[in-house]
């Protein structure tokens, strides 16, 4: 087994294994540890209803790999809604997020990223569906080990919940700052509000990025600067809120191959590391 990368620096680069749109082979841990990204975020089997061979194969490619095991993102979508009135739905969702927890913790990761709600969610809902979601979110709280992986929600566009500054400080209120923090996507908080005065008000309980650009209308996943985030402006606020973690890329490249998107990503890094610092 090789030794893990020792880089561990603050905005060192990241990637999401989203960008393969399928459950990663061993072949493809392979290509992203020669790659420029240090730290990985696994999306659970789940999403693909993996065979159990398939999920142990790739798992100990990980773990024998020099890759950063950073976070875990838990399934969300189709059946599942943290916010959701029917009681079942709920408990399905708990039941699967708990799932990825005990994930994270076989490979040894940081945290789990959690969607605070499904959508569309009708205005005459919302009150009751924060509420719902505020009980899971507490729930997944209280089901954490205090020595294990940690809860990162996840800010969210259009209608679902966490659309919001005020709506993440409520998702936030009653959680522990030591075992819930935020995964900032900031394709996602840059719709309909200021990226710099959240991370002003909630730096500290931003653990973990989603990085891509957007056109400040809907999520779009573009490679930084095919977009209208200002990335110096944004790197300087990650760095007064003392941010210490990856700078994870979740881009759509999907007319790439794996390889030549991680070089992109690795291209695009420099570049903002160098020129926009």
């Amino acid at each position: 087994m090789q030794s893990p990368s020792t880089d561990r620096s603050p905005l060192r680069l990241g990637v999401s294994a989203f960008i393969a749109g399928h459950w990663l082979t061993p072949d493809e841990v392979a290509v992203l540890d020669r790659s420029p990204a240090v730290s990985l975020e696994m999306a659970a089997p789940w999403f693909w209803d993996v065979p159990p061979a398939e999920v142990r194969a790739t798992v100990e490619a990980l773990r024998g790999s020099t890759l950063e095991l950073w976070s875990v993102h838990a399934p969300f979508g189709k059946d599942l809604d943290l916010s959701s009135l029917d009681d079942e739905v709920q408990q399905a969702t708990l039941q699967a997020i708990k799932e990825a927890f005990g994930f994270a913790a076989e490979l040894g990761c940081q945290m789990v990223v959690v969607h605070p709600s499904a959508e569309p969610i009708p205005s005459e809902e919302r009150p009751t569906r924060l509420a719902r979601s505020r009980e899971g979110l507490a729930e997944l709280a209280r089901a954490t080990s205090a020595s294990g992986p940690r809860m990162a929600i996840e800010p969210l566009p259009r209608s679902c919940l966490g659309n919001s500054l005020a709506e993440m400080e409520l998702l936030l209120e009653d959680l522990s700052e030591d075992r819930a923090g935020i995964c900032l996507d900031v394709n996602h908080a840059n719709v309909g509000q200021d990226l710099g005065t959240f991370i002003a008000r909630l730096g500290s309980r931003i653990w973990t990025l989603h990085i891509s650009d957007n056109d400040g209308v809907d999520e779009k996943h573009w490679l930084p600067g095919e977009g209208v985030i200002d990335w110096r402006a944004l790197l300087h606020d990650l760095r007064q809120a003392n941010y210490s973690g990856p700078f994870l890329y979740e881009v759509s490249r999907g007319d790439k191959g794996l390889a030549e998107r991680l070089a992109d990503f690795g291209e695009n890094y420099t570049h903002l590391m160098t020129e926009m610092r």
